[in-house]
């Protein structure tokens, strides 16, 4: 009889045990199934849905230290970036050549970053903008400056489009709605926008075949 009822004691005590015990043993496989189920919830997660950063590594980014950015970028799971391409940083003269590879500083060699970018399978929209070196602090009509725009375009889409492969996808110009880079980059008028986007979208299809813009 005593047996039996100890027995009894020990069953009842598990089962109490077990009561107090099972949620504290469930509940982390719920936080990991919550876990895991706000992961795949992740832009970046989900590979089916491009997952993109503005980075504009090329000015922004020393160049010793692109390839650390880069792949932290991977890390990420980026898929795109905006790489922002100044005008006045690749050319000084109208009619002068162009510098892609920086300017001592360490920063403007959009070749190298680019490149860096292209080679571990990120996806880049290159985007051209600004006035030029020569009209900065100035106030000209865009009609002074909208055939060389046409060609740094052209140059621009050639040299990382055509030649290298490394750009599909164009965007010209950036917040034209905005002073420092509408009125005061000398965008006077929703007609001298779309001058600027008719000239340069005719130099991007001269430079490439079907370029995206």
């Amino acid at each position: 009889m005593v047996r039996i009822m100890k027995r009894s004691v020990y069953v009842v005590c598990f089962l109490v045990m077990l009561v107090v015990l099972l949620p504290v043993l469930i509940q982390p496989v719920q936080a990991q199934d919550r876990d895991s189920s706000e992961l795949a919830s992740l832009p970046w997660h989900d590979k089916g849905s491009p997952f993109g950063v503005v980075a504009a590594l090329g000015n922004r980014v020393h160049e010793a230290e692109i390839p650390a950015m880069v792949q932290l970028m991977k890390e990420a799971g980026v898929q795109w970036q905006r790489e922002e391409i100044f005008w006045d940083r690749v050319q000084k003269a109208p009619g002068g050549p162009f510098t892609w590879t920086g300017d001592g500083s360490g920063l403007y060699n959009y070749d190298y970053a680019i490149g860096m970018q292209a080679n571990a399978g990120i996806q880049v929209l290159g985007l051209l903008d600004y006035n030029p070196y020569w009209f900065k602090g100035k106030n000209p009509h865009p009609s002074e400056w909208i055939k060389d725009w046409g060609d740094f375009v052209y140059a621009s889409v050639s040299r990382y489009g055509r030649e290298r492969g490394w750009i599909k996808y164009w965007e010209l110009w950036n917040e034209p709605n905005l002073a420092g880079s509408g009125y005061e980059s000398g965008l006077y008028e929703v007609a001298d926008f779309v001058r600027l986007l008719q000239v340069g979208s005719a130099a991007a299809r001269a430079a490439t075949r079907m370029p995206k813009l």
